[in-house]
């Protein structure tokens, strides 16, 4: 189950990536005075549609480990759990656990 949620936030990662300068364009053809009416209640519509299935808030950073959701550091994208774990081990250069 959680390997299924890692590829899941993955795959909207990249759908983000490639719908966001979309959005920009649209919201930038929105703003400018030269189209009509018409046009623009689609734009707006394009733009409602698109707008929570595709925003960087629902993309969850994971743990490489154990694909955790939550408590990941991102520097080394990993959970606290597993980060305390590799840390105590001395697997970690330059991270020690402190007394």
């Amino acid at each position: 189950m959680t390997y299924y949620l890692a590829v899941k936030s993955k795959k909207s990662r990249f759908k983000y990536y490639a719908i966001e300068p979309l959005k920009l364009r649209v919201k930038f053809l929105m703003d400018s005075q030269l189209n009509p009416v018409e046009r623009m209640l689609i734009y707006i519509k394009y733009l409602k549609r698109r707008a929570m299935n595709n925003t960087i808030s629902y993309i969850h950073t994971r743990c490489l480990i154990n694909f955790r959701a939550r408590s990941v550091i991102r520097r080394f994208r990993m959970s606290r759990i597993q980060m305390k774990n590799y840390a105590s081990m001395g697997r970690i250069y330059g991270v020690a656990k402190s007394a």
